[in-house]
C-alpha cells in the first residue's frame, strides 16, 4: 500500500509495512 501525500508543498510518500505493522514515511524532494 503506498499513498502520497503533500505535507508543506511537500510529497510524502507513505509505506505501509505489513510485517511490523508500520508507516514509514520518505520526502520527495
Amino acid at each position: 500500500m503506498n499513498e502520497i501525500h503533500m505535507y508543506e508543498n511537500k510529497g510524502i510518500r507513505s509505506v505501509w509495512d505489513n510485517e511490523k505493522e508500520k508507516w514509514y514515511f520518505s520526502v520527495v524532494d
